[in-house]
């Protein structure tokens, strides 16, 4: 939709709204049925994490400035995870973070970044404008 005039003549049936349940730390998501006028807490639940501050691999990229963390796994060999609420501009100033911690770019797209291997470890971003999520792969190298 691109006017006001357009959503007047919309009649939406159902919203989906996602929430930070900070009571269980968790992104709860619940949908509003515009026919009945009734909210509904049928959704899905995410569970958030915190950053792994005593993680080696957390200590070789910036911490993220959100607390939304999704996915979080933290290995020998990798550590990965999702921000969630992220907008475009975000990863590009995440971007520049990696770069100014010392990563280089190897390939960059308008919503990827892949950064040259250091210190045995791959570095890949990747922005999803639809989801508003940037998620982020640091693997060990295979030998």
């Amino acid at each position: 939709m691109t006017s006001i005039a357009q959503l007047d003549l919309a009649e939406p049936d159902i919203l989906t709204v996602q929430y930070v349940n900070t009571d269980s730390n968790t992104l709860d998501t619940v949908y509003y049925d515009f026919n009945s006028k009734k909210m509904n807490k049928g959704g899905d639940s995410a569970p958030l994490s915190s950053w792994p501050e005593n993680s080696p691999r957390a200590s070789m990229i910036p911490q993220p400035k959100s607390t939304l963390i999704s996915d979080l796994l933290d290995s020998e060999d990798q550590l990965r995870f999702d921000i969630l609420g992220f907008s475009y501009e975000d990863f590009q100033q995440y971007t520049n973070e990696c770069v100014a911690n010392g990563w280089q770019i190897s390939t960059s797209m308008d919503d990827i970044a892949y950064f040259v291997p250091k210190d045995g470890f791959s570095l890949d971003l990747m922005y999803s404008d639809d989801s508003s999520t940037l998620s982020v792969y640091l693997n060990k190298e295979q030998q």
